[in-house]
C-alpha cells in the first residue's frame, strides 16, 4: 500500500501490517512530516497532515545522527574505535 505525502508528496510505502486496520500516526521519511492515516481491509480511508518538520534536527534521525549519539553515551569516538 502506498500513499503520497501531503507536505512533499515523497512516495511512502507501508507495509502488510498497516492494510486490515490501522489508525494512528506514519512519519514521511522524505521530510519529516507527520501523517495521521487510518486504513481499513486493505484500503486507505483517510490521510491527513498533523505537522511538518521545520528543520533536518526535528525530522528522523540519519544513520550519521544516531552513530554520534551512540558513540557520546558510550564514549568512543572514531579513534579509539575497535576494528
Amino acid at each position: 500500500m502506498k500513499i503520497n505525502c501531503l507536505s512533499c508528496g515523497h512516495n511512502v510505502e507501508l507495509d502488510e501490517a498497516y492494510g486490515d486496520h490501522y489508525e494512528g500516526l506514519i512519519r514521511c521519511y522524505g521530510c519529516g512530516a507527520m501523517l495521521e492515516i487510518l486504513t481499513e481491509q486493505g484500503a486507505i480511508r483517510y490521510v491527513r497532515f498533523v505537522s511538518a518538520s521545520l528543520n533536518e534536527s526535528e525530522g528522523p534521525p540519519s544513520v550519521k545522527q544516531r552513530r554520534s549519539e551512540s558513540e557520546a553515551e558510550h564514549g568512543a569516538s572514531p579513534n579509539n574505535r575497535i576494528a
